[in-house]
């Protein structure tokens, strides 16, 4: 029997100078007269100091600044927990804690009874001890962080990006401020605390394991073990249950924990974009006759996934390999959905987690300097069908693994973090840390670095017991003796961005596996007027610039002098970042594509935002999707037209097919002006065997090279296009940078038709947007081209039902703007 209550209501919270707070005074109640305030958990103290006008919104101006003064106090959390007869008559009566951000001291009925140092884990407390019947005390103090976690002295010549408080402080490191984040340490108990009683017996955790599939017959052998505990004599068994998405039960009872048995007719999990992510419903009992003792459930997808490094032919490779298929992993990389974690809803995660399917991404890339995410994050991607690159939370910095304190405490938390999370079929691979292997390389570190005993040692080490079927690489990038390198393993193209190459530098990449690359861009104009609150800024406004957060503000200027030009005004550095953003991610993530499958993945850095912020960003704070995003969903679709530049007027025209189905096609080719003259048209009858890319052709255009399409005029006036007969999606390879295009000035006719937008050009109309008070507004399409003649329809969706209130306009590049 198990009796389980969420605390949650009935908080009150208050802040001490570290300077007039005595814990025996607060235990005493001498503190009665404070002004407390009244709170719920989950939450973090930024949002209840929010919610109560006692602090300005950190995400607005320069607020982050003024509440600084917040994480140098000593926070306590205080409530009163009701114990009954029933409870305290029970085998075990717990707390336990989901979330505690980072440093705290958990005091029950006055007695200390729990010291916890870690953000990233559960931790649970036995009160039955302490316990009363009636009402008790519960009081969480949270000293002040960065007091703590200087509290050991680090080694000469330690270093680590942005703070050194976070070698060895287990919180969540994008916290003391990142190149795309502000400082904001926050505090608080930002998971559930939940009061636990059970009786007889009680499931700790299950691990489910496929062992081997068949997809032919149908077929899969899995392994099941079992950690529970029984307090009380008696004959004691387990009842597994399955059931699939039809309905369809699987049942079976062992009087072992571990097991292992076969199962039929299966329904296997597969990303979405190869088939369904079908998932059983699993129900472990334990049991003592017909009586149920305690429970555990689970969903879980039954699939084989492997990590290839070596092709039959030895050549060095890193595909994940899904159900016996080589996969090429599309997608983004994820960082946390908020600087106050404690404030979130699952529906942020729903609506995040469903864009990037309908972006066509199939893989995540969870980064190691934020935190775990919460269950919501894995079930979805579960649900969806989206593969987790899982690192463990270490990101750009030594960690001190000679100290064998931080050590136990890193030991528990791998421990906990897999066993929570090793269920989920999303999760793909393990990744012991972020960059420490490649930034030690680069900086040219003298010694050993610290941090090798950890992640190359010890982390495998744990993990032969705790989840030995999936893959670890100790860190990311990793490779031969050089850790960024393109001839094996995965590798972080930073040289685009970070060193002065245009962004047609990625053409030059032969990775194995981009699992980081990107390209700054603006939020849209609405976002930045909402946060520096402040309409119709200048580029030169420091509010405006306050929200880039990247170590160099001129970065962004060299990309759009390269690509786009200057911009002049807000207006257009917004475009013109969208511009080089979109088209820069379009072009590398296609080059990839094409160099399948020797290149096995393309992730981009980054989906989302944490807060309001110019960053890499494909997605803003306020979830509008930028420009990049758009794209994504053409460039990043199963079935994808892919034009190469391979000379000044000779293009290759690709078609990647990363479906499990080979397809026949029609295939269109043109030579067109901007005007909307043609000049050469073909079509071709195209087959692409599954999974597999191909060169269909060459095409000259102009030149002095037979054959070519003769073309009466200079480049900068013509550009080719493709596209399979009977669909809309069009792939466009344009001569030169916009800047050096000669484009005319677009006439565009729009009108609205309900929920949709009708949209046509007299001339070619480049990067058309539909752009206003967006936010809220879900589109179909955004950021298009659209030829001379033609017209679009774009479907709108408003979730906040304000349809006939919103002020939006179309406009292109090379057009006015017109009023919808």
């Amino acid at each position: 029997m198990r009796i389980e209550q969420v605390i949650s209501d009935h908080w009150k919270l208050y802040g001490f100078k570290p300077e007039v707070y005595q814990r025996n005074k607060l235990i005493r109640g001498d503190y009665k007269d404070k002004k407390w305030i009244s709170c719920k958990v989950p939450s973090d103290v930024h949002s209840i100091l929010i919610e109560n006008g006692r602090i300005e919104h950190p995400y607005y101006k320069q607020n982050d600044l003024k509440c600084a003064y917040v994480e140098k106090k000593i926070w306590i959390y205080q409530t009163e927990v009701e114990l009954t007869e029933e409870m305290l008559g029970m085998d075990t009566l717990e707390l336990t804690f989901y979330g505690v951000d980072t440093y705290a001291t958990i005091i029950f009925n006055g007695q200390a009874i729990g010291e916890f140092a870690n953000m990233f884990i559960e931790h649970t407390v036995d009160i039955k001890p302490y316990g009363k019947q009636g009402k008790n005390t519960l009081i969480i103090e949270f000293p002040v962080m960065s007091e703590k976690a200087l509290e050991k002295k680090l080694p000469v010549g330690f270093w680590t990006n942005y703070s050194t408080e976070r070698a060895y402080a287990r919180k969540a490191a994008y916290s003391y401020g990142w190149d795309w984040a502000p400082r904001l340490a926050t505090i608080g108990l930002w998971q559930p605390v939940v009061l636990k009683a059970v009786t007889k017996g009680k499931i700790f955790d299950v691990y489910m394991v496929t062992e081997t599939i068949s997809l032919e017959q149908k077929y899969a052998r899995l392994q099941c073990q079992i950690n529970s505990q029984v307090y009380q004599e008696g004959d004691y068994n387990y009842r597994i249950t399955m059931i699939d998405q039809k309905n369809n039960r699987f049942l079976l009872e062992s009087s072992q924990p571990d097991f292992s048995f076969e199962l039929k007719d299966v329904l296997f999990w597969w990303c979405h974009d190869l088939g369904n992510p079908h998932l059983y419903q699993v129900i472990v009992e334990l049991v003592e006759g017909e009586e149920i003792i305690d429970q555990y459930i689970f969903e879980y997808g039954v699939r084989s996934l492997k990590v290839r490094t070596k092709d039959e032919e030895g050549n060095s490779v890193f595909q994940m390999v899904l159900n016996g298929i080589p996969i090429m992993s599309r997608g983004a990389n994820w960082v946390p959905v908020d600087s106050m974690l404690g404030s979130v809803s699952d529906n942020r995660y729903r609506k995040l987690i469903q864009m990037a399917k309908e972006g066509n991404m199939n893989t995540l890339s969870l980064w190691g300097g934020g935190i775990y995410e919460k269950d919501i994050f894995y079930q979805l991607c579960d649900q969806h069908g989206i593969l987790v690159w899982q690192y463990f939370m270490f990101a750009c910095g030594e960690y001190p693994d000679y100290d064998e304190e931080f050590m136990s405490n890193v030991q528990k938390e791998i421990k906990k973090a897999v066993v929570r999370l090793r269920n989920y079929s999303c999760i793909a691979l393990w990744v012991g840390n972020v960059e420490l292997t490649m930034l030690c390389q680069k900086i040219k570190l003298p010694r050993t670095m610290y941090g090798k005993r950890l992640f190359e040692e010890k982390i495998p080490e744990w993990l032969k017991t705790l989840d030995p079927e999936r893959y670890y690489v100790p860190s990311s990038p990793w490779g031969g003796q050089i850790a960024n390198s393109m001839e094996e393993g995965d590798r972080h193209n930073w040289d685009v961005w970070f060193t002065d190459v245009p962004y047609t530098h990625y053409a030059a990449d032969t990775t194995r596996f981009a699992s980081e690359y990107g390209l700054h861009a603006s939020p849209v104009k609405q976002t930045i007027e909402k946060y520096i609150k402040k309409k119709d800024p200048k580029l030169d406004d420091f509010d405006f610039k306050y929200l880039n957060k990247d170590q160099s503000l001129e970065r962004m200027y060299y990309y759009m002098q390269q690509h786009i030009g200057n911009p002049q005004n807000v207006d257009e550095y917004v475009d013109y970042s969208m511009f080089v953003q979109a088209e820069g991610l379009q072009f590398g993530t296609e080059h990839y594509r094409r160099n399948f499958p020797m290149t096995a993945g393309a992730l981009i850095w980054q989906l989302n935002d944490c807060v309001p912020s110019h960053s890499w960003s494909m997605i803003d704070y306020d979830l509008i999707p930028k420009a990049s995003y758009y794209y994504g969903k053409r460039f990043f679709a199963p079935v994808h037209i892919s034009l190469e530049q391979i000379s000044q007027n000779e293009t290759g025209i690709w078609i990647l097919n990363n479906s499990r189905d080979s397809i026949e096609k029609e295939l269109c080719i043109a030579v067109k002006d901007y005007l909307g003259n043609c000049f050469y048209e073909e079509q071709v009858k195209v087959q692409v065997q599954a999974n597999s890319v191909k060169k269909i052709k060459e095409l000259a255009v102009g030149g002095r090279f037979y054959p070519n399409v003769i073309i009466p005029n200079r480049h900068r006036l013509f550009y080719v296009v493709a596209w399979f007969s009977q669909e809309e999606n069009k792939s466009m390879r344009f001569f030169g940078e916009y800047q050096e295009t000669m484009l005319p000035k677009a006439q565009l006719k729009v009108t609205k038709e309900g929920a949709r937008i009708r949209i046509s050009t007299d001339y070619f109309a480049r990067f058309c947007k539909i752009d206003g008070d967006i936010n809220g507004l879900q589109l179909s399409d955004n950021y298009f081209n659209l030829e001379a003649g033609e017209e679009k329809i774009v479907c709108i969706k408003d979730s906040e039902g304000k349809e006939r209130n919103r002020k939006l306009y179309v406009k292109a590049l090379n057009s006015e703007r017109t009023t919808i």
